[in-house]
């Protein structure tokens, strides 16, 4: 299939079948693992015929093998206004949402093993520091917090040291 794709698109590259020939062999480069090809080849059939969902749908798959969320959500999107009763790429929209923020969780996850092992307690408070005191954590409150919120409203600008105490305490609840 591939082979044939791009055979039709040495005689006709720029014509309303060639963004059908380029989505098409889009496809056989998703199905081959080609995410990077099937990027290209969607990108060309766009620009030839930007009103095919299949198109965007297909790119959006792309997208989310390439770990690129929040193109893959807009173009998902896009295929839903394109095709607003079709009821796959709905769920898939759906579901890159779902990814996305499982992706994010992921990484403050490993940002929070980091963090834990940031020794907070030699970290020394310049002269400078005016803002809230977080020495427990147990004393992350509302009243701590709207505390800070008006500290940074003025300042903007909380110690590193406590920082990464906060930091630390949130992680622990993922």
């Amino acid at each position: 299939a591939l082979n044939k794709y791009s055979y039709c698109l040495t005689i006709d590259s720029i014509s309303e079948k060639a963004a059908i020939y380029y989505a098409n062999r889009a496809l056989t480069h998703i199905k081959l693992e080609n995410y990077l090809l099937a990027l290209k080849d969607t990108n060309a059939s766009i620009k030839i015929n930007p009103t095919n969902p299949k198109t965007f749908y297909r790119r959006a798959t792309a997208y989310c093998a390439t770990n690129k969320w929040e193109k893959a959500i807009a173009d998902f999107l896009k295929a839903s206004t394109l095709a607003p009763h079709d009821k796959q790429i709905r769920e898939k929209y759906e579901w890159a949402q779902k990814e996305s923020r499982y992706q994010k969780l992921g990484y403050i996850m490993d940002v929070g093993s980091i963090i834990d092992r940031i020794k907070v307690d030699d970290m020394i408070i310049e002269e400078w520091y005016r803002g809230p005191i977080l020495e427990d954590t147990k004393k992350l409150n509302p009243k701590w917090v709207v505390e800070l919120m008006k500290f940074l409203k003025e300042e903007k600008r909380l110690h590193k040291k406590y920082l990464v105490k906060m930091v630390q305490s949130l992680t622990h609840f993922y």
